[in-house]
Formats: C-alpha cells, structure tokens, sequence
C-alpha cells in the first residue's frame, strides 16, 4: 500500500498525508461502527438481564398474593378478596410467561437453556392451576350466600333456637371444638367433635315425646344436627385438602412448585447475568485491542512519513517508537521550530495526549471507576462518543442493580419481619403476656427506642377508653396515665381518625428518652392503629431517634393488622370462656336452689298434715261439746 501511494503521490508529500488521513478516517470510522455494534450488544444483553430480574420479581410477588389470600383465608376473609387476588396471580404470571416468551426465548439460547425455560413455564402453569383449585375450594367453603360456613352457621343457628327440652351443653362444646379446630388446624378437635355430636344425636334419639309438636321439634333438631355435622364434615375435608399446615395438601405442594420455580429463575438469571458480563468482557478486550491497533497504525503511518518527507521528522520517528514500546513521555521540542512541521508536531502531540487521556479512561472504566466524565475533543470524537456510551451503559446497569439490591433487601427485611411476628403471634399466653413480647420485639426490630401498646376497652358505663397494655423502655411519668380518653392526645386522635400518624416534629413535652447520659427527645413519632373489618382493636406507638422510610411504615402497619387478628381472636376466646364458667354457674345455682324448693315443699307437706290431724281432732271435741249440751237440756 505505502509503495502505491509513493508511486501515485511522488514529490507531493501534501497529498501522500492526505490519503494517509483518509485510510486512517476510514479506520477510525470502522472501529466506531465497531464500537457502536458492540454497546447494543451490551445494551440488549443488559435489557434481557433486567427483563429476567423483572420476571423474578414478578414470580415473588405472584407469591406474595398467594400467602396474602392464604392469610386473609386463615382469618375468615377469603371469599371477598379471592377475585381480586385471582386477578392479581394470573396478570402476575401471564406477565412472567409474556417475558419468558417474548424476551428470553427469542434471544440465542442453548439446549440445555431452552430445556431450563420450557421447565419454568410448566411451573408457572402448574403453580396457577394450583392456587386456583385453592381459591375454589375457598369459595365452595366461604361464600356469603352459598357456602359451606354459611350453611353450617344457619343450622347451627337452628339447633341453638330448638324448643326441645334437650341439655344443649354438648352444643357449647361441639362449638368450641369447631373453634379450636379453626384456630390451630388440629384434626384431634375434629375427632372429638364427632365423638361429642354422635352422643348428642343419640341423647335426642332417645328423647321421649309426648306430643306431635314435641315429635315435630325432635325430627327437626336431628335434621338440624345432622346438618351441622356433615356441613363441618365438609369443610373440615376442604381445609385437609387446601392443607391443614403449609407443608402438607395442596399448600405444600404449591410452596414445593414455588421453590422449584424460583430455583429455576435464579438459575435462568445467572446464566443471563454470566453471558451479559461475558459480552462485556469481550468488548472491554475488544476496544483495548482496537486501541492498540489504533496505535500501532499511527506509529506505522508516522514512521513511514517522517522517512518520506523530512530528515528532521527523525525525532517524531523516535518519538513514535516510544510510544509503540507504550511509552507517552516523548519529547518534540527540538523540531518544534521548524515552521514547517510545527502544526504537525502540534497534532502530534494533541494525538499523543488524546492517546494517554483515552487509555487511562478506558483503565478507568475498566476498573468500574465511572465518577469521571469523559470530555469529548470535538463533536466528531466517536471514541470518545463511544466510551462515554460504554460508561454511561455500565454506570446505568451497576445504579439499576444496586437499586434492585437495595428493592431486595427491603422487601426481604418485611417479609422476615412478619415470618418473625407470627411467630410471636401465635405465641401462648394472656393478652398482656403476648402484647408485651410484640412490642418489645417491635421497637428492637426498628432499632427504635420506645414503644407501647394501647388496647381499646369499654368501662361498666359503655364508654370507650383506651388503656395502655403494654410499653418497653418508657419513663414513669409515662407509666402514670394508663387510661387514654377518644380523641385524646396524639394517641386518642389515632383511634378517632382511624389512619396512620407520622411526626418528625415531636413537640418537647410529648416524650422523654432516657439513658445514662441524659434525657432527649425523639425525632419522630409513628402511631399506627391495629384494625380488623375496620374496627380498631388496638393502637401501637413507636418513639424513635432516627426518622423511618416507607417500607417500614408500611411493614408496622401490615403488621398492624395482624395484631388486631391476634388481639381479636384471644378477645374472642376469653368471652367465650366466661360466658361457659357463667353458664355453669347458673346450672349449678339452678340446681341448688331445685334442691331447696323440694326440700320446702316436704316441710310444706308435713304441715299440712299437722292442720288435718288438729282439724279432726277439734272437730270430734265439738261434737262431743255438742252432744253434752244437747244432754243437758233434754
């Protein structure tokens, strides 16, 4: 090439530097393309890794729904929430298998890889097949109108209003066993449910009427038992087959589906992740190589120029041979006063210059460091385009995964926040017992400094009060008022409002933190009320020295609610409780004073027959009075 532009550019050095710009334009122009071709590469293998991120994400949030109904099951709330988080799961997953489709598998993908999606998507279809069953047989048993707990309930009802002169204390117990049953999912209470309801339809069996209304009632209270019976029968074979605990029925195997799937997509994302930063690395190598290419073929051109032209270009040829030994510390200043290569050994050094800015960028970017701006030398530096690109790319893809990280680890800390409580939650004991291991766990897990826990009760004069159950580390002046009035303070406002309050302007008198070095006050306050069907059953307050973010607003308030289910079901439990030792009192007074009415109509009886006998024998003195008179005066 050098021998034809010496023949077509003889004793024109102008023009010979002239095509040897242009072939170095076209290079240049070819390893921009190159460039380019190579940041879309990235770019599209960065877009599908994220497009997998997003489907597991996706995939953890159809989990999500799941455990959400699951719960709102548990509590008796499935039914009004199953269409709506039948929606949810299935836009979910439909969204996952959109990706899935149209992302994953119209990229380049290996047997092996192609075997790993088509696993995924049998999962998504079994997973969806399988909640679905579950909200039907959730629907089957808590429909409003035509549900099982429903039909159970009206018979029940029935049985409880029967005008039979039967003991329906068995009753109290069969209900007590239904409650048992669905509070801790324990087949024993179901054994002895059957056990209990076979002796009392055989106590009413064998019930003797005298009557056809007697009859009458008889024939409908068994109709009405039996009823009962099969209906619990029922649902108690729905809640074995949904699964009494999460690893057994169709919970279990959900959960198992759940973790192959996520095992799958994980499995999927790192393959991705591996072939986004195995593109990556083969372009980095790609563009040092293009570099160095660049280098070698400035050198050649210079050296071959400076032999051409000018005896004194010598010193640039030395100076080119530094740099192809990658040494940039070149000295020009003795062919600097030359006029003639003046602006040439000017470019030269600009070039040189370009050179050590341009590899210590791509060092830089090599090193991730991507806090420096990449200035451009002119509106048409493409490598200096490019690289800038590149670190615009990289930077965009290192912020969206720390960002993602940061989403994890969130959503990560709730979840394991409320695995954690419901532990605690189910927890034995009295109300005051669990309400202070709740707060006290709570205001560690915020890394708060105070907390208390107020439950809502009523006096002997009807009125609503709010009373504090339970506190961790308060001062005692905050220990004196126990007893809070509605709309009293922030606390009262709480309960009167029903929503959340926030405050990281805490006034000076409200609260005191104390430690060794002194008392301070708190910068923010959260009251959160704790609210079941729109009834607050509870109010939780938590003082903190640090202000707390969204997520963790929103995980006390999550948490919020299942307290108030808690609260509610002891609440629950501790009437029905007093009202069964009540009811047993009252059988037993009522015996006592049967006992006492029997005994005075024995002493009633004797005295009668005291009168009867005084009755006689007055009545024979008056006839003999009578009989003596009548001798007398004859």
């Amino acid at each position: 090439m050098m021998t034809i532009l010496n023949y077509l550019f003889k004793d024109n050095p102008k023009r010979k530097l002239l095509a040897f710009a242009l072939v170095f334009v076209m290079i240049a122009a070819a390893i921009g393309l190159y460039v380019v071709n190579s940041i879309s590469k990235i770019n599209r293998a960065y877009q599908l890794t994220a497009e997998v991120q997003k489907a597991l994400n996706l995939v953890n949030k159809a989990d999500l729904d799941k455990k959400e109904f699951l719960q709102a099951a548990l509590s008796g709330g499935g039914a009004s929430t199953a269409v709506l988080t039948k929606n949810q799961f299935d836009t979910t997953l439909l969204q996952v298998k959109n990706i899935i489709t149209n992302q994953v598998m119209s990229s380049i993908l290996s047997s092996s890889q192609e075997v790993a999606v088509q696993q995924i998507l049998t999962d998504v279809a079994k997973y969806k097949a399988m909640f679905h069953r579950i909200i039907n047989l959730n629907t089957v048993k808590e429909n409003p109108s035509t549900g099982l707990t429903n039909q159970m309930n009206v018979a029940l009802q029935a049985v409880e209003f029967s005008d039979l002169p039967v003991n329906m204390v068995p009753v109290v117990f069969l209900k007590r066993c239904q409650a048992d049953f669905e509070e801790k999912r324990d087949l024993r209470f179901f054994q002895s449910f059957q056990e209990e309801s076979a002796l009392f339809l055989s106590d009413v069996e064998s019930f003797n009427v005298t009557t056809s209304a007697a009859s009458l009632s008889k024939e409908t209270l068994l109709k009405n038992m039996r009823g009962y019976v099969s209906t619990f029968e029922k649902i108690v074979g729905i809640e074995k087959e949904i699964g009494l605990s999460d690893k057994d029925g169709l919970k279990g195997k959900l959960a198992a589906t759940f973790q192959a799937l996520d095992a799958n997509m994980n499995h999927l994302n790192k393959i991705i992740e591996a072939r986004s930063l195995s593109i990556a690395e083969s372009v980095r190598y790609s563009i040092v190589f293009l570099f160095l290419f660049i280098v070698v073929a400035i050198v050649l051109i210079l050296r071959y120029f400076i032999r051409q032209v000018y005896n004194p270009l010598i010193e640039i040829q030395r100076s080119a041979d530094q740099i192809a030994h990658g040494d940039l510390n070149i000295n020009l200043e003795k062919i600097r006063k030359n006029n003639l290569l003046k602006e040439i050994v000017g470019t030269f050094g600009k070039m040189v210059n370009k050179l050590e800015i341009t590899l210590h960028q791509i060092e830089e970017i090599a090193r991730l460091n991507l806090s420096n701006e990449i200035e451009l030398s002119s509106e048409k530096d493409m490598i200096g385009k490019s690289l800038a690109n590149v670190q615009k790319q990289l930077y965009k893809f290192t912020e969206d995964e720390r960002l993602a990280k940061l989403e994890d680890e969130k959503r990560s800390w709730a979840t394991e926040g409320l695995a954690m409580f419901s532990n605690y939650l189910r927890g034995n004991g009295d109300l005051k017992g669990i309400s202070q291991s709740i707060i006290s766990n709570l205001v560690k897990y915020l890394k708060a400094n105070q907390g208390g826990l107020y439950i809502v009760n009523i006096d002997e004069e009807g009125t609503k009060y709010i009373e504090l159950m339970a506190c961790y580390a308060y001062d005692r002046l905050k220990h004196i008022n126990k007893r809070i009035e509605v709309g009293e303070g922030l606390v009262g406002q709480c309960y009167f409002e029903g929503e959340s309050i926030y405050m990281n302007d805490v006034p000076e008198s409200y609260v005191k933190i104390s430690s060794g070095l002194g008392d301070a006050n708190p910068r923010c306050i959260l009251i959160v009320p704790a609210k079941i069907n729109d009834k607050i059953e509870a109010i939780l307050e938590i003082a903190l020295f640090i202000e707390l973010e969204a997520y963790q607003i929103s995980f006390v308030e999550k948490l919020a609610e299942n307290i108030a289910s808690t609260i509610w079901s002891i609440q629950v439990n501790e009437k029905t409780k007093r009202l069964l030792q009540e009811s047993q009192f009252q059988t037993e007074d009522m015996k006592s004073k049967e006992e006492e009415m029997q005994q005075n109509i024995e002493e009633m009886a004797s005295i009668q027959e005291e009168l009867n006998r005084k009755e006689k024998y007055y009545q024979a003195r008056i006839e003999e009075l009578e009989m003596g008179l009548h001798v007398k005066l004859n």
